[in-house]
């Protein structure tokens, strides 16, 4: 189990238009825990002291077990959002620039905050979602970064029809799916073809301006997108919307869940 850790980074520094100092030491680590007993095995501190408030938002493994991703957020859009890779074998910090003294972060190139990551299936690529500014509601569309490993070069994807601010991000077989939210995007949902370019825009038909999350089905032959507590199911195959009352009389239904609060994330069991 591995955990990223903000001790007092957020609160220190000011994040979120929080001035308050709550703590002396502030400091960013990634802790390896035993997932039986929770006894924590090592820890890797990323950097400590920050006064700028920025703080570890996601933590990520790459698919072949070798490195451990985190997203640290810019506490202020004067800030770097950056990338820190681990080697998980050590837990030691993979230095991403060699002509600076030290082990480095890959700096991240869009303003605002990074928020979600997501893994290439083949773990050579990682890519992260941003909300386009941190403090004000803005209708300018948030932007992906690609960060290849190694080599470390960050390239963007612009979604053409995205909101304001990232939800989580999934990619599946060579697709990277981007739900956004915030800011009336023209579609809650973009599909990046990561190998042949382009992106597709499916229809989720939500009467929000909310998608905040996207996900597989382990049968390989559907995924769902969840907006407030109305999930659209689609056909992965067709990016076509399952009827999900099968009643063939007033179009395509998609599910709506008993709670009105506004949900975050899914999963789905593969058993």
């Amino acid at each position: 189990l591995y955990v990223v850790y903000n001790d007092g980074v957020h609160y220190n520094g000011g994040a979120d238009n929080n001035s308050s100092s709550g703590n002396t030491v502030a400091s960013v680590d990634v802790i390896e825990f035993n997932a039986s007993t929770l006894v924590e095995v090592r820890r890797t501190t990323l950097f400590s002291a920050n006064v700028d408030g920025k703080c570890g938002r996601e933590l990520n493994v790459s698919p072949d077990g070798t490195h451990i991703a985190v997203i640290i957020a810019a506490g202020d859009n004067s800030d770097t959002n950056e990338l820190w890779l681990l080697d998980r074998a050590t837990m030691a910090i993979v230095d991403t620039d060699a002509g600076t003294a030290g082990d480095q972060p890959v700096a991240l190139g869009s303003g605002g905050d990074a928020e979600y990551g997501a893994w290439a299936d083949d773990g050579a690529t990682f890519y992260v979602g941003f909300n386009s500014d941190h403090y004000a509601d803005t209708t300018a569309p948030a932007t992906l970064e690609a960060v290849t490993v190694p080599g470390f070069v960050v390239s963007t994807l612009t979604p053409t029809g995205g909101g304001s601010k990232s939800s989580d991000l999934v990619v599946h077989d060579g697709r990277l799916y981007y739900p956004s939210r915030e800011s009336a995007p023209t579609a809650y949902l973009e599909i990046f073809d990561l190998a042949g370019g382009g992106q597709t825009q499916p229809d989720p038909a939500f009467a929000d301006v909310d998608a905040s999350g996207v996900v597989i089905d382990p049968s390989g032959t559907r995924y769902y997108v969840i907006d407030d507590n109305d999930v659209a199911v689609f056909d992965l195959a067709t990016d076509t919307r399952v009827d999900t009352d099968n009643d063939g009389t007033n179009g395509v239904t998609n599910v709506t869940l008993p709670e009105q609060i506004r949900a975050h994330f899914m999963c789905i069991s593969p058993f």
